[in-house]
Formats: structure tokens, sequence, C-alpha cells
């Protein structure tokens, strides 16, 4: 019995600790590096470069648009992996490379 209210008590515990990281957030910044079906690296004024991986992403623009130095709003959450994983990708401008 002390077995099972320890497994309850760790997995309640869990549910609470990780409640904050479940919702969606959003970011807006440049690309610095890209990887098709892997990953998007991206920073702005406010951070540096952090990574979100590409899981049945929607993309708002065709991903030829997508390059290092464009200008990107990405939809992402946390699913409790070693990195974010993004929902949605908006190419905001897609300059020349």
């Amino acid at each position: 019995m002390f077995v099972i209210a320890l497994v309850v008590a760790f997995v309640l515990l869990s549910l609470v600790a990780d409640k904050g990281a479940t919702g969606e957030r959003i970011v807006t910044g440049t690309v610095t590096e890209w990887r098709p079906a892997e990953y998007l690296a991206v920073a702005n004024s406010h951070s540096g470069p952090f990574r979100v991986s590409l899981r049945k992403t929607l993309y708002e623009r065709d991903t030829h648009d997508m390059h290092s130095g464009v200008r990107v709003t990405v939809w992402y959450r946390n699913v409790g992996e070693r990195n974010l994983v993004a929902d949605r990708v908006r190419v905001l401008d897609a300059a020349t490379r």
C-alpha cells in the first residue's frame, strides 16, 4: 500500500510541477540556424539563440523562404523533452539570401 501511495504522490507532484510548462508561447526573432524537418534556432534582443524542434509544424509561408537571417514568429510549447517543439512558424519577411 505504501508503494502505491508513493507512486500516486510522485505522479501528482510531477503534474503540479509541470503545469506551467505545457502552455503555448510565442517568440519573434531572427533565424540563426535551420535544418528542415529537424529544428529551428531563433534569437531576438531578449534572448540568445534557442532551438525548437520541428515536428508536424505548420508553416504559414513556403519553406523556401526560410533561411538564416529571416525574421519569424514561432508558436512553441514545452513537451517535457530536451528541446521545445514548434507548432507553427510564420515567416515575416522573405529577404533574399
